[in-house]
């Protein structure tokens, strides 16, 4: 499963330890976070940039902390989590540093000083998932010099035994098929290409070559791209379905039974 290759938005706000990872894994509810916890770091990567975007970061007046809702997660008794950021002392570098990690819809903020300061605050918001509705009405657009020949060894271990061609009739045959039945198959997924400021959601859909029940682990998963000028969907490449599962899991509030096979 690759991590991001590039500084997230919550690594340029802030240094965020891998104690407070762990922290948020130990407080939350249990699941497969995957190897190292990437796909809990993902997580917390793109659900600081939707809370963000929603304006549900708290800042205190003077700017000395912010506290951050991580997402949806929750610990095993039904509270929500949150991580202190406060500011960074040392120059030239993230602007905060992530301090401490919280459960509960309130709690004590020490801030440190000589006097031993502490205020009551209260958990932000959760974020809103404000994903637009799959359209099977829109075309499909398609880069097959992409999935046959730059991952040919991807799609050959999951299609043995078939010419280039047969590989292309079933590829093509497995997305159209998922496309036109998007209500049961397609997943939203939150995300931020490397050269863009900021993320959006995409989809992703379910690819089955020899067994269509949905309720199985897909063979791959293909990556969608909206154009909405153009009314179109960009098939922008074929992934494992564990490459897929961590943006996926960052916009679903718990997990799903369409992406639980995926990891």
């Amino acid at each position: 499963m690759p991590e991001n290759d590039y500084p997230t938005l919550l690594r340029l706000f802030a240094h965020v330890p891998d104690a407070i990872i762990q922290k948020v894994a130990e407080f939350a509810v249990r699941e497969n976070w995957g190897d190292n916890l990437q796909v809990l770091s993902i997580y917390m990567d793109y659900n600081f940039e939707i809370a963000r975007e929603q304006g549900l970061l708290k800042f205190a007046k003077d700017d000395s902390y912010c506290l951050w809702r991580v997402g949806h997660l929750v610990s095993t008794d039904g509270q929500p989590i949150t991580v202190l950021f406060m500011k960074n002392r040392l120059e030239n570098r993230q602007p905060f540093v992530a301090t401490f990690v919280f459960k509960g819809e309130s709690f004590e903020v020490s801030l440190g000083s000589a006097s031993a300061t502490t205020v009551r605050e209260k958990a932000p918001k959760a974020p809103k998932y404000k994903y637009p509705k799959y359209r099977s009405d829109y075309k499909l657009q398609f880069n097959f010099d992409h999935y046959l020949r730059d991952h040919e060894s991807r799609i050959r271990e999951i299609l043995p035994n078939l010419t280039p061609y047969q590989r292309f009739l079933v590829l093509y045959g497995a997305v159209t098929t998922a496309h036109r039945i998007d209500a049961q198959v397609a997943v939203p997924q939150w995300y931020r290409d490397k050269n863009a400021e900021a993320g959006g959601y995409k989809w992703l859909l379910p690819l089955r070559f020899n067994d269509p029940d949905t309720s199985l682990r897909p063979d791959l998963v293909a990556a969608i791209d909206p154009d909405e000028t153009n009314k179109e969907y960009l098939v922008r490449t074929l992934l494992p379905p564990d490459y897929a599962y961590a943006n996926a899991r960052a916009v679903i509030s718990s997990i799903d039974a369409k992406i639980s096979q995926w990891i």
